[in-house]
């Protein structure tokens, strides 16, 4: 496995990376949306290439957040796939919950870059 290049400065670059880095953690789309805060149907046009993150934008600055989530993941585990998804989906007693779902239902990426550097440091 190999993790998306530094994080990228276009959309154009941008918006498949975070499609990527989606793809190999087994994300939804629906979660994915969650995680950048646009609609569903915004990430199948993203998939298909008719759409890109608007430089500037909400959900480019929370698409640039979630690359510097996956690359230091990524990192920190090694590239393990399976354990990437597995550190995902765990319960973390510094979160109170799975760091996906602190993303997903809390809007707390940060919360989770910090939980995996404090991981990373243990």
């Amino acid at each position: 496995m190999t993790a998306p290049e530094s994080v990228p400065i276009q959309g154009k670059e941008l918006t498949p990376a975070v499609l990527q880095a989606a793809d190999m953690l087994g994300l939804y789309g629906a979660e994915l949306a969650r995680i950048l805060n646009v609609l569903c149907s915004d990430i199948s046009l993203m998939a298909n290439g008719k759409k890109l993150l608007a430089a500037g934008s909400e959900a480019w600055g929370r698409g640039v957040c979630f690359l510097e989530f996956y690359e230091r993941l990524a990192k920190s585990l090694d590239e393990n796939e399976a354990a990437m998804c597995h550190w995902l989906r765990a319960e973390h007693k510094q979160l109170k919950r799975t760091p996906l779902l602190e993303m997903v239902d809390h809007n707390g990426i940060k919360n989770v870059i910090n939980c995996l550097d404090q991981y990373h440091l243990a």
